[in-house]
C-alpha cells in the first residue's frame, strides 16, 4: 500500500474512530461516550488494517489501549542519547522511551514531561500520549536539533487531558491537521482550531478566520498561528491576551485590527515582515516584544501608553515615532536596533529612559528630553553612532555609565585620566573594576553616574568632593568591602539602590541637602548600624530592607517603633502598645497594617504632629488612641473594596476601638499636624 493510499484510508474512517470536534455537539465535561460492541468490533478490524499498512509505509501508530506508561519503564541516559547523535542535550536532560521511541524532557516540576521528538523517523503522524513512564505528557517542546518537519497530522487521544504547553511548537514544520479523538473531555477542534476548554485557550490553528467569536476563547496560545499565510487579521472582541509567538512569522500579514477586549500581547507578531503600520488602541496596555523584527514596519500610532518592553526591537524601517501623552517610561529595549529611526518626540511626564531603550539606533542624530526625566539607563543610547545632541541632558539627575557608549556625543565631549572617563563634568566610567583601598573622586566633578563603582568588591573607602550634586542609580552597589563614604553638603540627589548590598558598610551620614531616598538605597546593608539622615523627609521601607544590624539594636526601637532619625520605618507587631512620637515621619501607608491573627497590639497611639503619606491603613490592633480624634478623618472600613472584619465598634472620647481595619487621614488645616 502506498503512503497516500494509507492516508486516504485513515481519512475515510475518521468519522468512526476519531472526531474533529463539532462545536454543535459539546462534550459533557469529564465523560467519554462508550462505543457499542459492533463499533468496537469494526474499530478493532480497522486498527489491524492500519497497523499493517503503517508498517508497509514506515508510519508508526500507537496501539489503542497500549500506552507507554503501561510498559516497564525503559530509559537511556542523556549521555547515551548524545552518543547516538539523535538529540542535543543543551535544552536540558532528555530521555527516551525505548518501547515506543519517544524522546521526552522532564519538566521543572519533575512530575510531568514534554515530547521532544522520536528516536526514529516520526513520519507524518504524531500521536500525543497521555503519559510516558508514568509522567503526564503536557506538551511538545521545541528543539531545533530534532526534526519534526514531516509531521502534518497531530492526534490527541480521548485520555490526553494534561496538555498545558503549546502544541504549536511543531508549527514551524508542516502541520496541517489536528484530530481530537471522540470523548476527550477537555480538548476540541472548532473551525480547524484546537481549543483547551478548561483554560479557554486556542492552542493551535491554521486560519485566524476560524477564531471563535462567541466568548468560548479568551486567549491565543504560544505559536498558535505561527507561519500562517494571512494578510489581514481581525481579532474578535472576546480575545484578551496573545501569548508569545501567537502570530509569529506570518510573513504575508499586512493589517491588524485589534479587538476591544484585548489587553496584552507578549511577542505575538515577531517576524511579521510584511507589516508596515500598526495602531495600538487604548485598551491594549501591554505590548512587550510584540513587533520584534517586523522589518517593514514604518508607522506606529499610539492611542494609549502601554508597557512596551522590547516592543519594536529590530524594526529597521521605522523612521519616526511620537510617544503618547501619559507615558512615564521609555521601556527597556523598546526601540533597540531601529537603525532607520531619525525622529523621536517625547511628551512631558517621561521619568525614565530605561536601559537599551534606543540602543543601536544608528540614524538618530538628536533627541530632546522633556523636563522631569530622572534617569537615563545603562546603554540607553549606546551604539547610536550619529547621536551628537541630547537637549535637556544636563538637568537629568542620574545617567548610567555606558548610556552613550559609541556615540558622537561621548566622542566629542569626553576627557580621561589614568583611572576614569569623564563626560562633561560627570564621572562617567572607570577604566577598571579592580579598585582597592581608598578612592577620591576628582575635584570639579558635578555628577557621579549610575553604576560607576558597581561591584568594586575591594573598594574600602570613597571620598566625594564638594561640588558633586548627584550620585546615580547603583553608584556603589555591591561594594562588599566598603566601610565608609564621605559625602559633602550640596549633594541633592541619591539614586535608587545607591548603596545596595554594601554588606560591610557600618555608618553613613547624608548631608542635609538630601531630602528624598529613591527605593532600596541601603537595602541589604546588613552591617549598617549608624545612619544619619538629617534632611530626609521622603523614603520607602525598601530603602532599609534587610539592614539587620540596625534592626537588631534595641536602642533604635522606641515604644514599638523603629526610627532612623525621625523616619518611622517599621512597627513591632509583637509589642502590646505602639506609641508614635511627636514629629515622626511615617514613610509608608502600610506601616500599621499588621497581622490581625496575632492580636498582640492592644493599642496604637497617634499624635497630631506627624508627617504622613496620603493615608494610613490600620489593621490588627485592638484600638487606636488619638491625641485629638477630631483632627482625624475615618475614611473607610475596607481596602480595595473588601471589608475588613471585625470592623471598628465604637468611638469613645479619643479612642477608636475594635479596629479590624480602617483607613484614616489627618484633616486639612489641623494645627500642629505635619505635611499631609
Amino acid at each position: 500500500m502506498k503512503k497516500d493510499d494509507f492516508l486516504m484510508l485513515m481519512n475515510e474512517i475518521d468519522a468512526s474512530i476519531l472526531e474533529e470536534c463539532d462545536p454543535e455537539k459539546p462534550l459533557e465535561q469529564g465523560k467519554a461516550p462508550k462505543r457499542p460492541p459492533i463499533l468496537r468490533f469494526v474499530l478493532a478490524g480497522a486498527a489491524a488494517v492500519l497497523l499493517v499498512a503503517a508498517a508497509a509505509v514506515g508510519v508508526t501508530l500507537l496501539e489503542k489501549n497500549k500506552t507507554p506508561h503501561e510498559t516497564t519503564p525503559s530509559y537511556e541516559t542523556t549521555d547515551a542519547l548524545e552518543d547516538t547523535g539523535k538529540v542535543s542535550v543543551k535544552a536540558g536532560n532528555r530521555f527516551v522511551d525505548a518501547t515506543y521511541g519517544y524522546i521526552y524532557a522532564v519538566c521543572e516540576d519533575e512530575e510531568s514531561c514534554q515530547i521532544v521528538g522520536t528516536s526514529e523517523a516520526v513520519g507524518s503522524i504524531l500521536t500525543l500520549p497521555d503519559a510516558l513512564n508514568d509522567l503526564p505528557v503536557v506538551g511538545i517542546l521545541w528543539d531545533e536539533d530534532v526534526d519534526l518537519s514531516e509531521v502534518d497530522t497531530l492526534i490527541i487521544p480521548d485520555d490526553a487531558v494534561n496538555i498545558r504547553y503549546d502544541v504549536g511548537e511543531i508549527a514551524y514544520g508542516h502541520l496541517r491537521r489536528i484530530i481530537v479523538e471522540r470523548g476527550n473531555p477537555r480538548y476540541k477542534v472548532v473551525n480547524g482550531c484546537l481549543i483547551d476548554t478548561g483554560t479557554q485557550t486556542l492552542m493551535r490553528g491554521f486560519d485566524p478566520a476560524g477564531i471563535p467569536d462567541d466568548g468560548s476563547v479568551r486567549y491565543i496560545g504560544h505559536n498558535a498561528f505561527a507561519c500562517c499565510d494571512v494578510e489581514k487579521l481581525i481579532l474578535p472582541d472576546c480575545i484578551e491576551h496573545l501569548y508569545e509567538g501567537a502570530f509569529a512569522d506570518c510573513r504575508s500579514l499586512k493589517e491588524i485590527i485589534f479587538g476591544e477586549g484585548l489587553t496584552s500581547i507578549a511577542g505575538a507578531f515577531r517576524g511579521c515582515t510584511a507589516l508596515t503600520s500598526v495602531t495600538i488602541p487604548e485598551n491594549l496596555s501591554v505590548i512587550s516584544l510584540a513587533f520584534e523584527n517586523c522589518t517593514a514596519l514604518r508607522e506606529v500610532v499610539f492611542e494609549g501608553a502601554p508597557v512596551a518592553l522590547g516592543a519594536f526591537i529590530g524594526c529597521t524601517s521605522l523612521t519616526s515615532v511620537e510617544i503618547p501623552e501619559g507615558s512615564v517610561h521609555i521601556w527597556q529595549s523598546m526601540f533597540e536596533g531601529c537603525t532607520s529611526l531619525k525622529k523621536v518626540i517625547l511628551p512631558e511626564g517621561i521619568a525614565e529612559i530605561e536601559q537599551e531603550a534606543f540602543k543601536d539606533c544608528a540614524a538618530l542624530k538628536q533627541i530632546d528630553l522633556p523636563k522631569g526625566v530622572e534617569n537615563v539607563g545603562k546603554n540607553a543610547f549606546a551604539g547610536c553612532s550619529s547621536l551628537k545632541k541630547v537637549s535637556g541632558l544636563q538637568e537629568v539627575p542620574t545617567v548610567y555609565t555606558g548610556a552613550f557608549d559609541g556615540t558622537n556625543l561621548l566622542k566629542n565631549n569626553k576627557t580621561e585620566d589614568e583611572d576614569a572617563v569623564y563626560l562633561f563634568d560627570w564621572l562617567y566610567a572607570l577604566k577598571t573594576d579592580e579598585l582597592s583601598g581608598a578612592y577620591t573622586v576628582k575635584e570639579g566633578v558635578a555628577k557621579i553616574c549610575g553604576g560607576v563603582f558597581l561591584d568594586c568588591s575591594d573598594l574600602e573607602n570613597v571620598t566625594v568632593p564638594a561640588g558633586v550634586k548627584s550620585i546615580g542609580v547603583q553608584a556603589f552597589a555591591h561594594c562588599t568591602k566598603l566601610t565608609s563614604v564621605t559625602l559633602p553638603e550640596g549633594v541633592e540627589y541619591l539614586g535608587s539602590s545607591a548603596f545596595y548590598g554594601c554588606s560591610s558598610l557600618y555608618s553613613i551620614a547624608l548631608p542635609k541637602s538630601v531630602e528624598e531616598l529613591h527605593e532600596a538605597t541601603f537595602a541589604e546593608c546588613t552591617a549598617l548600624m549608624d545612619i544619619s539622615l538629617p534632611g530626609v523627609t521622603r523614603a520607602t521601607t525598601s530603602d532599609f530592607r534587610n539592614c539587620d544590624a540596625y534592626r537588631a539594636e534595641p536602642s533604635h526601637w522606641i515604644d514599638g517603633c523603629l526610627y532612623v532619625d525621625n523616619l518611622l520605618i517599621e512597627a513591632d507587631e509583637r509589642a502590646e502598645k505602639i506609641a508614635v512620637r511627636n514629629g515622626a515621619v511615617i514613610i509608608s501607608p502600610m506601616t500599621f497594617f499588621l497581622d490581625y491573627r496575632k492580636h498582640n497590639v492592644k493599642e496604637l497611639y497617634l499624635p497630631n504632629d506627624l508627617t504622613l503619606p496620603e493615608k494610613l491603613c490600620i489593621r490588627g490592633v485592638g484600638s487606636v488612641r488619638f491625641e485629638n480624634i477630631d483632627a482625624w478623618e475615618i475614611t473607610s472600613a475596607g481596602r480595595d473594596g473588601v471589608d475588613w472584619i471585625p470592623l471598628a465598634e465604637k468611638y469613645e472620647d479619643d479612642l477608636f476601638s475594635g479596629v479590624g481595619g480602617v483607613t484614616i487621614r489627618l484633616k486639612e488645616n489641623v494645627e500642629g499636624s505635619g505635611e499631609k
